[in-house]
């Protein structure tokens, strides 16, 4: 409930940001109004999730080492496995 008397909130400061008062407005276009604030910030966070994925999926020896299952001390023994990681996170960059 607490997610609706938000949006509620917000939906009245909107309304009077565009000149409107969301009370007077008729129920149909109020419930107009909700469905779209529901559905603008379902968008919100997706995207903020996408986000919060996003920024998990870095390149790292440790990252590379884990997912390849090649101990991290082979990437330091041997110097092109850890350029070669440097190489391509920049290139991807």
């Amino acid at each position: 409930m607490e997610r609706i008397d938000n949006a509620d909130s917000r939906l009245e400061k909107n309304a009077k940001k565009l000149g409107y008062d969301f009370s007077l407005l008729p129920t149909k276009q109020q419930n107009y109004l909700r469905q779209i604030d529901e559905a603008i910030y379902a968008l919100f966070d997706a995207e903020i999730k996408a986000q919060e994925d996003t920024s998990r999926n870095y390149v790292s020896i440790k990252r590379i080492a884990k997912e390849t299952n090649i101990a991290r001390q082979t990437f330091y023994n041997v110097p092109i496995l850890g350029e070669y990681i440097e190489l391509c996170s920049k290139e991807f960059e």
